[in-house]
């Protein structure tokens, strides 16, 4: 009896122990929210020694997160949401409600709620916002506080769409930075503060064409011999041409219904847009000069011009985009639901094609298309990879959207941007977009491209 009795003091104690340590283990780590990874994302575990995050990781406190090819997402238990673009460097602290951030290089979007607080330090700035940010500061309980913080060897640049933020430069010299303002802390600590102004701002409900619905990485609109950063829910005007950049996708829908999508390094411009009524159909003509769209066709007649080729449907879906076959100019046609047609654009050269579902044809400079022939699954899947997106709905806690535009002379630009899509930040090389590695799609017959 006496050996049972021992082994069950023990026991208990042995109980006791754990349940103390458990205690003080969720006492003194907080878990502040979640992490969530695509790409090449690490964790670090110990000083210099990383490991690779999970696709879902909690978020704990005091946790660095390094990302090389790769994004992460912050969501935080309050709502807030921080997304780290790559080549992003951090350090996240803090409690609940109040967070703290060590931002060494790369860039970060934050969508914080109004009720929270939440400061950046950087290697030449400290930016705060939020709940008790500063005495002269008051913050609306429904407004949100959004921006985009990019680190450089250049310096810092801090944009503000959403909200109001403190930016700290120096023990002296604090400034305030409003929605629609940037300021740029570079070498020698010092700063400036320029406006952005909106897309939105320009253009009568007339000109009005469409709605930018979704977006991933940079996009521009060309209008009036200027080039404006394109932002979600910024409206395009029928005179606009519309730019993206490596790596980035834009989704427009049109008052007609029609929905476009345009692939990375593509150029798109409204040729002709004429509104239908009871009467008579619409209208609906665009120029590709370059790159890859996909059409899904609405109520107006929609045709898509491009250097070789037009495509045309009603009620359809469809993709098109710019190449070259042996050294020459052309244009393939992807058929995705129903049925599209194209013919050369030199209307010399005889000759329509139809494009059904899952096939394909090309137009080549001065030829007749080519007949159509089913699309390999596998490409077909690509092509449809290249031309999604997910489209913006409405806005929500933890959804980020940039309200207005802006423009940037190319000298004020020190890093990249990270532009904003309903679920993921993506971080390019430039604000403006500006790319010059120009690189062609695969043809689907298997042509040797150039």
């Amino acid at each position: 009896m006496g050996i049972i009795r021992c082994v069950v003091l023990f026991l208990s104690l042995a109980v006791c122990y754990f349940c103390d340590v458990s205690t003080i283990f969720a006492q003194s780590v907080r878990i502040l929210g979640e992490i969530r990874t695509t790409g090449r994302v690490f964790i670090e575990e110990s000083r210099d020694k990383w490991s690779a995050s999970m696709p879902n990781y909690p978020l704990l406190q005091d946790t660095s997160i390094k990302t090389e090819d790769g994004t992460a997402s912050l969501f935080f238990k309050d709502g807030s949401r921080i997304d780290l673009g790559k080549g992003t460097t951090a350090l996240i602290g803090g409690s609940d409600g109040s967070y703290s951030m060590g931002l060494s290089k790369g860039l970060l979007a934050f969508n914080m709620s109004a009720l929270s607080s939440c400061t950046i330090s950087t290697p030449s700035a400290g930016i705060s916002m939020g709940q008790g940010m500063h005495v002269l500061q008051k913050v609306s309980s429904v407004e949100r506080v959004l921006g985009v913080v990019a680190v450089s060897e250049k310096g810092t640049e801090v944009r503000t769409i959403s909200g109001k933020l403190y930016v700290t430069i120096s023990r002296a010299e604090t400034r305030l930075v409003s929605a629609g303002e940037s300021i740029i802390v570079g070498p020698g600590r010092m700063a400036r503060i320029f406006k952005t102004q909106a897309v939105t701002s320009k253009g009568s409900d007339a000109d009005k064409a469409g709605e930018v619905t979704g977006l991933m990485g940079t996009s521009n609109f060309i209008r009036s011999d200027r080039r404006l950063l394109a932002n979600l829910r910024d409206s395009v005007l029928t005179t606009d041409t519309v730019e993206t950049a490596k790596e980035s996708r834009i989704k427009i829908y049109f008052i007609d219904d029609s929905r476009l999508t345009l692939g990375e390094k593509t150029r798109l411009s409204v040729k002709e847009y004429l509104r239908g009524n009871e009467k008579q159909r619409g209208r609906s003509i665009f120029r590709l000069t370059d790159g890859m769209v996909r059409a899904l066709v609405g109520k107006n007649s929609l045709e898509i011009h491009t250097p070789t080729a037009v495509a045309a449907a009603r009620g359809t879906e469809f993709i098109v985009y710019t190449t070259t076959i042996d050294g020459k100019p052309a244009t393939c046609v992807v058929g995705i639901a129903d049925e599209a047609e194209t013919w050369n654009s030199d209307l010399s050269v005889p000759g329509k094609q139809k494009v059904g579902e899952g096939e394909f044809t090309c137009v080549v400079l001065g030829m007749p298309p080519w007949n159509t022939a089913p699309l390999p699954g596998g490409q077909f899947a690509s092509f449809i990879q290249m031309t999604s997106i997910a489209e913006y709905a409405e806005a929500g806690v933890g959804s980020l959207i940039a309200s207005g535009g802006a423009i940037i002379p190319a000298d004020q630009i020190i890093a990249g941007a990270i532009v904003f899509s309903t679920g993921t930040a993506i971080a390019v090389g430039s604000i403006t977009g500006s790319d010059g590695d120009h690189k062609r799609f695969a043809s689907p017959s298997g042509f040797t491209l150039r």
